[in-house]
């Protein structure tokens, strides 16, 4: 088994961060805003909405990972705040918290997991959680890989004091200060699941499956998903509720679906829409579907790239965030309706 952290798609740093931004009007939608941001390359990891028009997201910023903001109304870059690393750590998945209130970092050293290293919004280093596998640990992945895998699928919320949420019967929470880790039952059990890492191990087995994996998101306790078999087969995309019901969201769009994989899915907060990357061997797409009917109503180009992102932004806009060919960050504002 393995973690499903995808490795970071690094850039080689350009010299300067200047942003370009095309001339298109942000009501057309097959000519979306779009801002190049040489010399950032984004980490793996969801960027955030941190203010009503900020969008802020971890980047490799050529001396080291940066927290980097930009403005979707200008496109201009707000800031770059250096995250200050232990020595000889690399990165692997990155956290914002609410509001740019500080960030985090998985780190790796060689191979080995040091853990997950949280900062303060101007980039001191804080408390880090370590990696763990406390006695009777069922998964390969440690304690911190999982907290920070269900972090970034929104599981788990990070409001830079603390990362914490339900889990099951178990309260759990992380402070940023410290690293400590706090897991309080909430209610007795006695069923095969009523540990924590017995309930981990359930809820993440099907990210974790050697022949094939999900990768997931929540929001509002809806999961939007995609996912993949490693033999080569296409990707589905689907809708799950709390109790387990599944919604799929390809079989309206045609005989030739079979040669489509999906990625980056996200629903809106109010459970309406779903979003999500449909590329093929030749194209990349951003669709949008109408979570009722499952039809699509919402379709652009994308150009092709490495680790997109889709934010869900206000009034319909859609942010999508890829790792540029010129080596940088492109920024892309969609309006769906």
């Amino acid at each position: 088994m393995r973690p499903v952290l995808i490795a970071l798609c690094l850039a080689s740093p350009a010299l300067a961060h200047e942003p370009v931004i095309d001339d298109c009007a942000i009501s057309a939608a097959a000519c979306p805003v779009e801002v190049l941001l040489p010399g950032l390359a984004p980490l793996d990891g969801s960027p955030l909405l941190t203010a009503p028009d900020r969008l802020t997201f971890l980047a490799h910023g050529g001396v080291g990972p940066v927290a980097a903001e930009v403005s979707l109304s200008d496109g201009q870059l707000l800031r770059e705040v250096p995250l200050r690393l232990p020595k000889d750590a690399d990165l692997y998945v990155g956290l914002v918290a609410a509001g740019g209130r500080g960030y985090a970092l998985s780190l790796w050293h060689g191979g080995t997991e040091l853990g997950l290293q949280f900062f303060a919004p101007d980039g001191a280093a804080l408390g880090l959680l370590p990696a763990s596998w406390p006695e009777g640990w069922p998964l390969e992945m440690s304690l911190a890989t999982a907290i920070t895998l269900l972090a970034g699928q929104g599981v788990l919320t990070f409001d830079g004091e603390e990362l914490r949420g339900t889990l099951y019967r178990f309260d759990l929470a992380v402070s940023a200060a410290d690293g400590a880790l706090t897991v309080t039952e909430t209610r007795s059990g006695t069923g095969a699941v009523d540990t924590l890492g017995a309930y981990l191990e359930r809820r993440l087995a099907r990210q974790i499956d050697p022949v094939g994996a999900e990768d997931v998101h929540v929001e509002s306790a809806l999961e939007a998903v995609t996912s993949w078999a490693s033999d080569g087969s296409p990707s589905r995309l689907l809708l799950r509720s709390a109790d387990g019901g599944e919604i799929a969201f390809d079989q309206r769009l045609g005989p030739d679906r079979m040669g489509h994989d999906y990625s980056a899915a996200r629903v809106t907060p109010d459970g309406t829409r779903l979003a999500a990357i449909r590329t093929t061997a030749t194209e990349s797409r951003l669709m949008v579907f109408d979570t009722a009917t499952t039809a699509p109503v919402f379709e652009a180009p994308l150009p092709i790239g490495c680790c997109a992102s889709v934010v869900w932004l206000p009034q319909g806009r859609i942010a999508v965030l890829q790792v540029d060919g010129d080596e940088g960050a492109r920024l892309l504002v969609f309006q769906t309706r």
